[in-house]
């Protein structure tokens, strides 16, 4: 027996003896050596002479293919190759594709046993009722093992089984897949980006449904084949290809399945003239690189991974680094010297520079820039002495050092000092570095927030980043000036230990001792509390300004993560509902049914049908209001499909004036029309206003508003959260913080990628729990990178590389923390529980079922790798989807606890517990909101402080509100015009995007987060609608947070109104010209007929006869 899985094996013979002589054998002797099992699998396999060769005597016994003289075959019935009738029916293991496109032509292979002797055995292919054609599919026929057949065309999309007949003796014998083909109508719904460079190299994906059908899927634009497509049901992947053109070039995007073509004709992709380097700002670096080059040029947007390379001018050896910037500007960081077999000792041994051959990979589009000097690494000398402390007298710090300047500027060094804290470089010689210490000292230890030791325990440690290259000279020790800072007080975090527990002391003693005094004290309180507070709240503002950093970059680097137009138009009008049409029209729609929907579509540009079609529906479906949006936003997607807003614009104010006559009839509270969505006429209102919106607030708002949410969350991060209740130490909520004073430490945790080194680091809490900390090392991957998908944290799994060497799978739950006792509660996992400390490795793998038998190592997966998430979304892709982040369980009837103990989750719900209980924390609120004050301010600005921007169609429309109130409320018109703007637009657009930002942007909301912007809606509604909130001695302090602030911010709100009012009336043709762009903008996001045909099934029996032409012709 020989070893390997062949039917026959040529070999030589020869004889040898006292294991090293040889016979000589002139004629090289050779022999077959056969092994009959390798046909094992199958009889009728076994039997054929083609592929199993009458020489070899093989036959078939039992289940194994072997020789007679075998012992299987001595106690089994042995059948020779003449013996083929007797062999089993045929069995169907398997088949490929599982899928084909409705109109045929799918070469599909069928895998089994006993499917025939020879190819004309098999007779028949039927799937389902439809027979798959044997014709010219010889050349795909393995003996009994596999077959091939051409699909039929369907008149539907169906699926079936695969029946399969082949001849055997004088009968036949048939055999049945288990599983089913499926015929299926592939569907293109969108793709992004929707331009690129004419030299290709663009990363396409394309959204559709039923994308994997098929076994030859092919993608082009117009002539240009889009290469290496990867496909999936709902999404592909695949790259364009350059064009010969030198010119701008729009082109069609479509696919084919099997040869059958679908084409997408939503929108276009552009081809763009490639980008261009105009200049440069420096082609000199460092030997260990990491030196920022800038270039600029145009349409740099365009490219999705810039690169620097620089490659050897001797070698094949390169390195290349990723840029990043804008569309004119480029920042690209030097990668290290290419060639690494050069030794250090060289690379410091002459002043000399060496060469390398320098080019930017724009997309595989290469542009040569020439060559790049590399000079000798620098080198920074360490502080004199044993404890390496530099004393400085005049807030200056000097370091020296060798070869600073070979290449370098002030721009290239970074002094740290501290954990936090940065000494401004001003002055930098070949030999000595010089910059500027800040008026306070920073924090004592390292980056890591090492200490040190002995004299320097207590000191900031000074570190050097130069380029790549890091140094740490030691310590530094200077005065610092006593004066309190003067000036608007904004930050976050706490200060020293000792003063946070005199404060909060202070704080508690002080509103305890007032709590019957008289109510306007309680805001004194706060002011009083404020100044208490001043220190921390600066030295916590500094704190999360460094901590923005990273999200800045972000949106610097990649932008703000917005979601496309069709996304923004489901999430607005049809979040929360229960119906969303579809994307695409469907492929074969019926003659009765298309003539039908045309018919209705006639019917609904009448404006006097529309009107009264709508009135119909508010009277009989008075009382479903969940039924009245949903005709609304069917209504909205038909009108704006049709390219109609400006006839959409008409009859909403004709809807909205008979609105406000009846209101002024009946003497119904004017001021609060408009204020819902729970009629159609409220809902068309509200989404009317969200499309008008769109671009204001994707040009001049999305930034800071996505800066404030990120500010809120980050800076509620930054202390203890309880997963259970959602209690956390910071925070704009009174009524969420954390009654008691829970210990924790920050820790800084390295992640680990997919190829098991250092991918970045993350911040982390000695108290988070696990699906906290995999939630925060998510958050820090998707600021790095953005995605569509984005894993939610209860989906992966976090595995901790033990200093021990071990790999450790943590979780919430395990065994080691599940009581026996369903009674007692759970105490969930934390950071310092399992005992992690800081600076340990981490790494994201794929969720592990069940742990019992799970010992060895694991794969990580890469954060900001597109083989990143594994969740796939099923279904409507609703932004109800987007949960916050909860526990981990391993058994289900347990009661958890995480920071408040299991006595503290019963008493919560208490009605005796007063909110004084709580007010030792009220300067944790304070502190809250001084730190991000900056930010809130900023987004207010940009929605309000900017009225010449505001899109013509909003003035067009204020200005029909200042009508009607002339109208219908002579006395005080303005303050009812006022009502109705602020109802329509703050009150109810801005106040949706400032609590559902993951309408509008690729994220995922933070529970503690969304307590916070709570606060912040409603302090945005008490100034729209002019209410300073009175004040009691039961109120919480939420009430009274912004009380100081309203004023101000009413005035902002009413000056913004008239100052809208005072720009002149808009004419025709710029109204017409927007609405025209909106109608382009937002038509053909959602299939017209499908659209036609849910709003008719949806309202047909409630329209009083409205629609019987239309039922009749179904």
């Amino acid at each position: 027996m020989y070893n390997g899985n062949f039917l026959e094996k040529n070999v030589s013979v020869s004889v040898q003896w006292n294991g090293q002589n040889s016979i000589d054998d002139l004629s090289e002797t050779h022999v077959t050596l056969y092994k009959c099992s390798v046909n094992s699998g199958s009889c009728s396999r076994c039997l054929s002479r083609d592929a199993t060769p009458s020489i070899l005597k093989c036959g078939w016994c039992g289940d194994d293919c072997n020789v007679i003289q075998s012992e299987v075959c001595q106690n089994n019935l042995f059948l020779h190759q003449n013996e083929t009738q007797k062999c089993s029916a045929p069995v169907i293991t398997d088949f490929n594709p599982l899928s084909g496109p409705i109109n045929g032509h799918t070469r599909l292979e069928i895998i089994g046993t006993d499917i025939g002797v020879v190819f004309d055995d098999v007779l028949q292919i039927l799937i389902q009722d439809l027979e798959c054609d044997l014709n010219n599919m010889v050349e795909y026929y393995q003996p009994g093992q596999s077959v091939s057949c051409m699909t039929a065309i369907s008149t539907e999309v169906i699926s079936g089984g695969i029946e399969i007949t082949v001849a055997s003796g004088e009968g036949n014998k048939t055999g049945q897949s288990t599983k089913k083909f499926q015929y299926r109508d592939p569907v293109i719904t969108g793709f992004s980006p929707r331009e690129g460079p004419m030299a290709g190299g663009t990363n396409i994906t394309i959204d559709g449904m039923y994308l994997d059908t098929g076994r030859d899927i092919t993608a082009r634009f117009r002539d240009a084949d889009c290469l290496e497509i990867s496909v999936q049901d709902e999404i592909a992947t695949c790259i364009t290809s350059s064009i010969p053109e030198n010119a701008q070039d729009s082109v069609t995007l479509a696919m084919t399945f099997d040869g059958e073509e679908r084409q997408f004709s939503g929108y276009d992709f552009t081809y763009m003239p490639n980008p261009e380097i105009e200049d440069i700002d420096r082609t000199t670096s460092i030997m260990s690189g990491g030196l920022d080059i800038t270039l600029t040029g145009v349409r740099f947007d365009l490219i999705q991974e810039p690169r620097i390379v620089v490659s050897s001018l001797t070698t094949d050896a390169s390195k290349s680094d990723l840029c990043n910037g804008t569309e004119t500007i480029l920042t690209c960081p030097t990668p290290n010297f290419p060639d690494d077999a050069i030794p250090a000792r060289r690379r410091r041994a002459t002043d000399d520079a060496m060469i390398a051959n320098l080019s930017f990979d724009f997309d595989g589009y290469v542009i040569d820039r020439g060559t790049i000097e590399y000079f000798p690494d620098p080198v920074y000398v360490n502080f004199s002495g044993n404890s390496r402390i530099y004393k400085s007298a005049n807030k200056r710090l000097e370091i020296t050092g060798m070869d600073l300047t070979l290449a370098s500027t002030e721009d290239d060094v970074l002094v740290l000092l501290g954990p936090d804290g940065e000494c401004t470089v001003d002055d930098l010689g070949m030999n000595v570095l010089r910059c500027q210490l800040p008026d306070d000292q920073p924090q004592a230890g390292s980056l890591n927030g090492t200490l040190g030791q002995g004299d320097a325990k207590n000191l900031p440690a000074v570190t050097v980043k130069h380029g790549n290259l890091w140094f740490y000279p030691g310590f530094v020790q200077y005065s610092t000036t006593t004066e309190p800072s003067i000036g608007l007080i904004v930050g976050p975090t706490v200060g020293a230990l000792v003063v946070i527990i005199i404060v909060m002391g202070l704080a508690g003693r002080f509103l305890v001792k007032r709590r019957q005094k008289a109510i306007d004290q309680q805001v004194d309180e706060l002011e009083l509390l404020e100044k208490k507070i001043q220190n921390r709240a600066e030295e916590a503002y500094h704190n999360l300004q460094v901590d923005m950093t990273e999200v800045e970059n972000q949106v610097k680097g990649l932008g703000i993560p917005f979601v496309n137009t069709q996304d923004y138009a489901r999430n607005m009008l049809f979040s929360g509902l229960d119906i969303l049409p579809a994307t695409a029209d469907p492929e074969y729609l019926d003659a009765d049914l298309e003539r039908a929907m045309i018919t209705f579509s006639r019917q609904l540009n009448n404006p006097d049908f529309l009107v009264k079609y709508i009135q119909e529906l508010e009277e009989r479906r008075k009382s479903q209001r969940r039924d009245r949006v949903n005709i609304a936003s069917l209504i909205t997607v038909i009108l704006v499909s049709e390219g109609n807003f400006d006839y959409f614009t008409e009859i909403l104010k004709r809807l909205l004036e008979d609105q406000i006559s009846d209101a002024s009839d009946t003497g119904r509270q004017l001021k609060s029309l408009f204020r819902r969505t729970e009629t159609i006429v409220e809902k068309l209102l509200a989404n009317w206003f969200s499309l008008c919106m769109y671009h204001y607030l994707k040009k001049h708002v999305a930034k800071s508003l996505y800066l404030l949410y990120q500010s809120i969350k980050i800076q509620v991060e930054k202390g203890p959260i309880d997963i259970i209740t959602g209690q956390s130490y910071f925070s704009l909520n009174f009524d969420c913080l954390i009654e008691e004073d829970v210990p924790y430490e920050e820790m800084s945790l390295s992640v680990v990628g997919a190829d098991g080194q250092h991918e970045y680091y993350v911040t982390v809490l000695s108290s988070d729990c696990i699906s906290q900390t995999k939630q925060k090392i998510l958050d820090a991957a998707y600021r790095r990178q953005h995605f569509v998908k984005q894993s939610r944290a209860h989906e992966l799994d976090l595995l901790w590389y033990h200093p021990g060497g071990e790999q450790r799978i943590l979780r919430d739950q395990d065994e080691y923390n599940t009581p026996t006792d369903t009674s007692m509660a759970v105490q969930v996992n934390t950071l310092r529980s399992v005992g992690v400390t800081t600076d340990c490795r981490m790494a994201m793998i794929n969720k592990v079922g069940n742990l019992e038998g799970h010992t060895g190592s694991y794969t990580p997966v890469s954060p900001g790798a597109k083989s990143f998430y594994i969740y796939e979304q099923q279904g409507n892709t609703d932004v109800r989807d987007r949960d916050y982040t909860r526990i981990q369980t391993q058994r289900e009837g347990f009661q958890h606890c995480h920071l408040l103990p299991e006595d503290h989750l019963q008493a919560n719900g208490d009605p005796s517990k007063t909110k004084l209980d709580k007010e030792f924390s009220a300067p944790h609120l304070l502190v809250t909101k001084k730190t991000i004050e900056p930010f809130l301010n900023q987004f207010l600005a940009a929605v309000f402080e900017n009225p010449d921007l505001t899109p013509v169609t909003i003035k067009n429309f204020f200005d029909f509100y200042d009508g009607m109130a002339s109208k219908y409320c002579p006395n005080h018109p303005q303050d009812y015009s006022e009502a109705w703007k602020s109802n329509s637009l703050p009150q109810h657009y801005w106040v949706t995007t400032l609590t559902h930002p993951s309408y509008i942007f690729d994220m995922r909301q933070s529970r503690s987060a969304d307590q916070s912007v709570s606060v912040l809606a409603n302090m945005l509604d008490n100034a729209c609608k002019k209410i300073i909130p009175e004040k009691n001695q039961d109120s919480s302090l939420n009430r009274v947070l912004f009380v100081k602030d309203l004023p101000r911010y009413i005035r902002t709100i009413s000056d913004y109104y008239k100052n809208l009012a005072s720009r002149p009336e808009p004419t025709h043709i710029e109204l017409q010209g927007e609405f025209n762009r909106l109608g382009q903008e937002f038509s053909g996001l959602f299939s017209r007929v499908g659209t036609l045909k849910l709003l008719y099934d949806f309202t047909h029996h409630d329209t009083a006869g409205l629609l019987d032409s239309i039922t009749e012709m179904m």
